[in-house]
C-alpha cells in the first residue's frame, strides 16, 4: 500500500495569507507544514482575476513558506498539491480588496482634474436603447477631449459610448446607449485618475423617462 496518502494527511497549510482576506499590492504569506516527513514534491497554483507571482522558501524542518502578491481585487483560489494531489483543505479561497498604489502625478495636473464637473439628468437615470446625454465640463480645468477616458459597464455588458462631442466651449457632451435595464457604472478619467464623483452609478430603466441635458 502506498504511503503517500498518509504523508498527505500529515500536511497542514496555515497562515494569514490563506486563511484571511488580503490586500492588493501587499505581500501575503502562508506556510505548508509537513509533520509526516517524506520527500514528495509540493506544487502551487493560483487562479483569479489576474496572474499571481509567488516565491517559496524551504526550511530545515521541511516547512515551506509561500509569499505572493495580487495586483487586482477579487476572489482567488489557491491550490496546494503534494505529488500532484490536493493536500487537506485545498483548494483555499481568499478575497483581495483595495487597489495598487498609483504613481504620483504633477500637482498642477491634479488641480486640473479636481476642477472637472460632470452633470446632467442622464447621469442619474437613463433609458435602454435610447440616446442618453451627460455633460463633462472642463471650462475651469483646461483639459482636451483627447485627455478624457470614458467607459461604461452595465449588469450584463458594456454600454455603447456613441459620441463624446466637443462643444467648443470647454464642455463635452457624452452620448451613451445602454442595452438593458439595471445599474451602470460610468467612469470618467484623466491620466488614469477619476474626476470628482467618478465612478458614477446610473439607473437605467424602462418607461418614459429620458431626460436629456
Amino acid at each position: 500500500m502506498s504511503t503517500i496518502p498518509n504523508i498527505r494527511s500529515g500536511i497542514k497549510v496555515v497562515g494569514d495569507g490563506i486563511l484571511n482576506d488580503i490586500e492588493v499590492g501587499k505581500p501575503a504569506v502562508f506556510q505548508v507544514l509537513n509533520s509526516a516527513g517524506g520527500g514528495g514534491v509540493l506544487s502551487f497554483a493560483f487562479d483569479g482575476p489576474h496572474h499571481v507571482d509567488f516565491t517559496t522558501k524551504k526550511f530545515e524542518d521541511g516547512t515551506v513558506e509561500v509569499t505572493y502578491m495580487v495586483t487586482e481585487a477579487g476572489h482567488y483560489e489557491i491550490q496546494v498539491y503534494y505529488q500532484n494531489d490536493h493536500v487537506p483543505g485545498s483548494p483555499f479561497f481568499v478575497h483581495a480588496t483595495g487597489e495598487m498604489p498609483k504613481s504620483e502625478i504633477p500637482p498642477e495636473l491634479q488641480e486640473k482634474i479636481e476642477k472637472v464637473k460632470v452633470y446632467g439628468k442622464n447621469l442619474q437615470y437613463g433609458k435602454p436603447l435610447a440616446l442618453n446625454k451627460v455633460v463633462i465640463d472642463c471650462t475651469e480645468a483646461d483639459i482636451d477631449k483627447e485627455e478624457l477616458l470614458v467607459s461604461m459597464a452595465g449588469p450584463r455588458r458594456r454600454a455603447s459610448i456613441i459620441d463624446l462631442n466637443d462643444n467648443q466651449d470647454g464642455t463635452y457632451t457624452l452620448t451613451y446607449k445602454p442595452t438593458d435595464p439595471g445599474i451602470y457604472k460610468l467612469n470618467v478619467e484623466v491620466e488614469d485618475r477619476h474626476v470628482p464623483g467618478s465612478p458614477f452609478f446610473v439607473n437605467v430603466r424602462g418607461g418614459s423617462i429620458v431626460d436629456y441635458v
